[in-house]
């Protein structure tokens, strides 16, 4: 019999399952370094196990280096100079390269700073251990495997 001095491996966290993104946008969330890092929003189609869509965050970098000003559609750099590209370190740029990776047609769909590129894909989604240059390893939650492509491809 387990008792609570029997450590589990979960952490709790969603892993292994499909996701098809019903909406992204870039956005900023109170929960989230103070609400101060703009971040894409996606939400699934499917629901979790208490009834509600999937939503994860993906950071796009430091406070004040992106900025949305059209409702969170695109994302624009708010740094001077401007910024001319995505950190490679970005939890969004690591999300970018796994859907690339998988096989996710979004550059036939526009340019990764237009949120709108992402909606209709299903990916297969994993807790995945990430190097980031910089910065300590990570686990994220990253497609493994495109699919389904829908919407605007």
């Amino acid at each position: 019999m387990t008792t609570l001095w029997d450590p589990v491996e979960s952490s709790g966290l969603p892993d292994d399952f499909d996701f098809t993104i019903a909406k992204a946008e870039f956005g900023f969330d109170a929960g989230y370094q103070n609400g101060e890092q703009l971040l894409l929003i996606i939400t699934s189609q499917e629901l979790n196990d208490q009834g509600e869509p999937h939503t994860n965050f993906y950071s796009l970098g430091g406070a004040g280096l992106w900025d949305t000003h059209d409702g969170g559609r695109t994302a624009v750099s708010g740094s001077n100079p401007p910024a001319s590209g995505f950190n490679k370190a970005s939890s969004y740029w690591k999300f970018i390269e796994a859907a690339l990776e998988a096989g996710a047609p979004v550059q036939d769909r526009g340019t990764p700073d237009n949120a709108a590129i992402w909606e209709g894909l299903t990916f297969h989604m994993n807790r995945v251990t990430v190097e980031r240059p910089g910065l300590d390893d990570q686990v994220m939650l990253l497609p493994t495997c495109l699919r389904r492509r829908s919407g605007k491809s």
